[in-house]
């Protein structure tokens, strides 16, 4: 049968709302890695706590969001870990917001506390530490570990965090040394901190982005906010 304009429009419409859904990349890990040594070379450690209470379905849980730019071709390990009182199960999962793609790994059951990605596509990529517990509440301590497998240069956890504070806008946050698509580097409203490769710099604007603010990430300890008028 010849394809009419009419059902080509549907077609068209109907790839564009495929393209809209969220994809998710669930692996299921046959063999549970080991925790890495924070004094193992190519190792990065850090305590940090939750900053939000999420509440999503059936689920809330204290979170940490972090922002992460790598490299194409990168390969890392990610980690999250608790101390036993904590009473609280770390998961983790890997996004590109913009694109609607998200990442975990499974161990029977549950969303493990760790991931192992290896980025083909250079983005902005949110990192959320999720700890799953009776009471979720910001401030719980845990710990970030990350495992460098194969990288062209070494990762940083950056001393400049940022926050945004207008929930009903989106903002573009771009890195110039690994660049990325205009849709691959959206991020919604949070606060985050960052990892990327040491003297890199961030392009920071509200949509529909009329002026960009640049900030480097080897700055001084300091948490950026925007606020809900432009920038």
């Amino acid at each position: 049968m010849k394809a009419t304009p009419f059902l080509l429009l549907l077609a068209l419409a109907a790839a564009r709302l495929d393209a809209q859904k969220p994809s998710q990349v669930i692996r299921d890990a046959r063999i549970r890695p080991a925790l890495p040594s924070c004094t193992e070379r190519g190792v990065i450690c850090l305590a940090d706590s939750t900053r939000v209470v999420r509440n999503e379905c059936c689920m809330s849980a204290a979170t940490a969001e972090w922002l992460l730019f790598p490299a194409a071709g990168d390969s890392l390990e990610i980690f999250a870990t608790t101390a036993p009182r904590a009473e609280a199960t770390p998961l983790v999962t890997l996004g590109i917001r913009g694109l609607r793609q998200f990442w975990q790994e499974h161990v029977p059951g549950l969303t493990a506390p760790f991931l192992r990605q290896r980025f083909v596509l250079p983005a902005t990529y949110t990192l959320a530490i999720d700890l799953d517990m009776p009471e979720p509440r910001v401030g719980v301590p845990y710990e970030l570990r990350i495992r460098e497998a194969r990288t062209k240069q070494p990762y940083a956890i950056s001393p400049v965090r940022l926050t945004f504070r207008d929930t009903t806008a989106r903002y573009r946050v771009t890195s110039r040394r690994t660049g990325g698509s205009r849709a691959a580097a959206l991020v919604d409203a949070g606060a985050y901190r960052v990892i990327a490769v040491p003297g890199d710099t961030l392009l920071v604007c509200k949509l529909p982005c009329r002026k960009s603010r640049r900030i480097p990430l080897d700055g001084p300890p300091e948490t950026i906010t925007f606020e809900s008028a432009a920038f």
